[in-house]
């Protein structure tokens, strides 16, 4: 029989153990339930054999069959792309010094790749997994999600599904290439996300430089350089790394020349840049961040607006977007569609533009609708699911994108005198670029679907400036862009229905064809009037 002196000695030894043991529990408990560490490794890009190069004939039949229409059905030479190798070898475009970098990965992080296509060229689908799998470490690629959107072809699935890391979805009605890609990433598992067109080909160490950047900042949403796979020869060609991605106010996509003072800060030309938006729709992301935005909208159709649109929702909620030099990959680029969309493409982009701009633009949207006033009449619907979201995630004003991301896009107030499509006659004076990516000037067809130009004449500096950006100059009778430089050279004056270079005192003429100039001002002459969307007053 214990005394009481024992007892309390018992239970405050049974105290003391079971102390001991509530402890260990929780211990144990915290650290089974604890994240996994983020071990992070730095390495080059290493070098790859390739293991996957299927026979075209396997999978699309005799190449060499003569094709009477070559760019009937795809827009690109479908000859040309059933003669190549599925597992061809491309030119490293890389600038020189990415070759030796070293990236920042995580080791337990790996990527899902996904490829949403409809009635795709079974040869170019075949090289763009292809390309993936011989240009993309194995430790690194999770799998490639395909996502055929209720194509009438017969893909030779069995090949297809035979393929390392391959995992083929198909829908049960066309649902369009927006709602295709969020569909693969609702179904990838990896912990970064990466969407392709299905008429790509990554180029060497493609993914190490985007996997760096989301190492450093995982809000960020990067892309790679966009390389040219010219649609007839399909030869791969190189695209200038001084470029970011931009719009205008008609919210068609623009090329931007990257700023002296952007390219001057650069640490060196392999170091990632900040870019108002991705192009193409080539881009890697976090799942997690991907699926916190809302994805891409389920009310934006088919296809167009989704880069912009995920584009401004990175920068304005909390993240950014940029564009990694050391990143290639190469892309056909065609000049119309080669599938139909139900309401017409440009109804159908102009529909999805609107929704853009009542969901993101803010007070700004009526510029938008200066730029595309046949949109005014279009029906959208979802813009309040993008005003909860705004709120979850407590978005920035589209006023802060302008001033603090996007400040070459210039608005049309009171610093211009006249703005908008500048037309001679029927046709407006517009912008190219070549292959080379040279910008020329030129007259050409006016669009109803927002793909004209758009000028501003700046009412104090006189600088004649594109949406597209730059500034209009003279080389001795040629009328040529140039970067902007707040020159007198630059200055152009109006009067009356003529423009005039105020350096030489020349007037910009139309001549044969499509070519412009300056010349000898003779005022009056059909020639040489010009007239602006909308003119504020004249000099």
């Amino acid at each position: 029989m214990l005394r009481r002196g024992g007892l309390r000695f018992l239970h405050r030894k049974l105290g003391f153990f079971g102390l001991i043991c509530t402890t260990v529990i929780f211990i144990f408990y915290s650290i089974t339930n604890l994240p996994p560490l983020e071990v992070k490794v730095r390495r080059k890009v290493i070098p790859i054999e390739p293991i996957l190069n299927l026979s075209q004939s396997d999978f699309i039949g005799n190449p060499d069959t003569l094709i009477v229409n070559a760019f009937e059905e795809h827009y690109f030479n479908l000859s040309a792309s059933n003669f190549l190798s599925s597992g061809r070898d491309i030119p490293d475009t890389r600038p020189p010094r990415c070759r030796t970098k070293e990236y920042v990965l995580n080791a337990k992080k790996n990527v899902s790749v996904i490829v949403a296509f409809h009635n795709e060229a079974k040869s170019a689908l075949l090289r763009t997994i292809s390309s993936v799998i011989n240009r993309t470490p194995p430790d690194l690629l999770h799998e490639i999600i395909l996502i055929d959107d209720f194509s009438k072809n017969d893909l030779n699935e069995n090949i297809l599904v035979n393929i390392p890391k391959i995992k083929l979805f198909r829908n049960e009605k066309r649902e369009g290439l927006i709602r295709s890609r969020k569909i693969g990433a609702f179904k990838a598992s990896a912990d970064y996300i990466v969407f392709l067109d299905s008429h790509c080909e990554v180029n060497v160490g493609w993914i190490e430089p985007l996997i760096d950047r989301l190492s450093y900042h995982p809000g960020t949403l990067v892309s790679p350089i966009i390389d040219i796979i010219d649609a007839s020869t399909f030869e791969y060609k190189a695209t200038s790394t001084n470029l970011k991605a931009g719009f205008d106010w008609s919210l068609r996509f623009k090329w931007i020349p990257r700023s002296d003072e952007e390219l001057q800060s650069a640490h060196d030309e392999t170091s990632s840049f900040a870019s108002p938006t991705i192009y193409g729709g080539i881009f890697l992301i976090t799942r997690d961040w991907f699926h916190e935005l809302g994805g891409f909208s389920d009310n934006l159709e088919i296809w167009g607006g989704e880069s912009l649109e995920i584009s401004l929702k990175a920068w304005m909620c909390g993240g950014q977007v940029e564009i990694a030099p050391c990143s290639r990959v190469g892309h056909v680029f065609r000049k119309k569609h080669p599938y139909d969309f139900p309401h017409g493409s440009t109804h159908t982009f102009l529909r999805n533009s609107k929704l853009i701009a009542e969901s993101w633009l803010d007070e700004y949207k009526h510029f938008f609708y200066f730029a595309r006033p046949n949109a005014q009449t279009i029906k959208i619907k979802g813009t309040e699911d993008v005003a909860v979201l705004k709120e979850k995630l407590q978005c920035r004003s589209f006023s802060w994108y302008l001033q603090t991301i996007f400040h070459e896009l210039k608005l049309p107030n009171e610093e211009h005198i006249a703005f908008g499509e500048l037309k001679h006659e029927d046709r407006c004076l517009a912008v190219t670029t070549d292959a080379s990516r040279q910008r020329h000037i030129q007259l050409a067809s006016c669009y109803d679907n927002g793909e004209t130009t758009k000028w501003a004449l700046h009412n104090y500096t006189g600088a004649l400036s594109p949406d597209s950006g730059g500034c209009v100059n003279v080389f001795q009778s040629l009328v040529i862009m140039e970067y902007c430089r707040n020159s007198p050279a630059q200055k152009w004056l109006r009067n009356g229905g003529n423009l005039i270079h105020a350096t030489t005192g020349k007037c910009l003429e139309s001549l044969v064809g499509p070519t412009v100039a300056v010349s000898t001002c003779r005022y009056g002459t059909q020639s040489q009037l010009w007239s602006f969307s909308v003119e504020v007053h004249q000099q």
